[in-house]
């Protein structure tokens, strides 16, 4: 018996497992089903999350609590499927020292800093602008700013946090007296106050009109238009910077909700996977009652692909591959020679994917040069 939407978010809420197709989701087709379970269920995570911390407060974190081990434990598999061995260690060390825990009075205290600084150099600014010219202020302001942002993943301590924010407040508070002061130089000779009225309005205007504009434009047309030209200028960029015609691309709600689409537009019968892989590989050709065969890696050849033995598992049947470069937890890439070598062994069968989410960690082993 098929469960109804109210079962589905109890066994969400309760186990946090979900059908990931959305097949107890009414709607018109598969993929409005699967926008109104993802609304319904993120609905209900948020209220039974608001339910139950009425009553909870929020503590500092414990003295004696090493904030290393505790990162490491969250970000472990993480690490191990995105780096090999011998960089995990570092990684694991920088992610180690940019993790700080501050209580929210401690957050207020950080933030305070940050509007001392800016009512501070406010202050000064009249006697520092008879003595240095504007543009070098705002340059020098978008100097401080970038370097405070930058080390601000190096802060361990609350007193460096505050340290931060304070100069963080000093560069960006005198930036808007400059640009007043240069909007002022600028101005014709007797209406200057027609320049900042003329700048407050635009302000103004746009912070109000634009809102109503495109909210009216999206109550006439829906809400499709938008994500049309964001799909049509995403594929016009890709295409643009990979040199590849535009029907070569599909945009997405990321790698997953594509990887859920694949096997349910193209339906294929017998699907071989290599393992050990991304889970979802397998859920998403389940969802569509697709034959799954695997293929493991061997450990005594490091876990690489060998075509050849990919080549032996494929049955008369098998209409689909998924491969994943650099595969996905291993992280060790494919050669794009036995790429080559897959493909024109297995011409007979009509379909491959090739999942390259990671691909930017090994640029040379891509085959998108191939498709030019």
């Amino acid at each position: 018996m098929q469960e109804s939407p109210e079962q589905a978010i109890e066994r969400y809420l309760r186990s946090g497992d979900y059908d990931a197709g959305f097949h107890v989701w009414p709607g018109d087709n598969c993929i409005a089903s699967a926008r109104y379970g993802n609304v319904s269920l993120r609905k209900a995570l948020i209220s039974a999350v608001q339910c139950r911390t009425q009553t909870v407060t929020q503590s500092d974190a414990p003295a004696e609590m090493d904030v290393g081990a505790f990162t490491h434990e969250k970000v472990a598999q993480m690490v191990k499927g995105l780096f090999p061995p011998h960089e995990r260690d570092v990684i694991h060390d920088v992610l180690g020292h940019s993790v700080v825990i501050l209580s929210p009075a401690t957050i207020g205290v950080v933030m305070a800093a940050f509007a001392g600084a800016t009512f501070a150099v406010r202050l000064t600014m009249p006697a520092f602008a008879r003595r240095v010219r504007e543009w070098s202020v705002i340059r020098a302001a978008l100097l401080v700013a970038g370097a405070s942002f930058l080390l601000f993943p190096l802060g361990r301590s609350l007193g460096t946090l505050m340290s931060l924010s304070f100069v963080l407040g000093l560069g960006l508070g005198c930036a808007q007296p400059m640009i007043m002061a240069l909007l002022y130089a600028a101005s014709p000779p007797g209406r200057q106050g027609e320049v900042v009225g003329v700048r407050t309005m635009m302000l103004s205007t746009s912070s109000t009109l634009l809102p109503l504009v495109f909210g009216a434009l999206g109550a006439a047309l829906g809400m499709a238009p938008v994500f049309l030209a964001m799909a049509a200028g995403l594929i016009g960029a890709l295409s643009a910077y990979f040199g590849l015609p535009a029907w070569h691309f599909l945009p997405g709600r990321g790698a997953t909700d594509l990887l859920f689409l694949f096997p349910r537009v193209l339906r294929p019968r017998r699907a071989l996977l290599v393992t050990p892989c991304f889970s979802e590989y397998e859920r998403s050709l389940l969802q569509t009652g697709t034959t799954i065969d695997f293929s493991p890696l061997s450990s005594t050849e490091r876990l690489r692909l060998a075509p050849a033995r990919l080549l032996h598992r494929l049955e008369p049947e098998t209409d689909l591959i998924v491969l994943a470069n650099p595969g996905n937890p291993t992280g060790v890439a494919i050669p794009r020679q036995a790429l080559i070598d897959i493909v024109q062994g297995a011409r007979e069968q009509p379909l491959g994917l090739v999942d390259g989410s990671h691909i930017h960690f090994c640029p040379s082993r891509s085959v998108l040069s191939l498709l030019t």
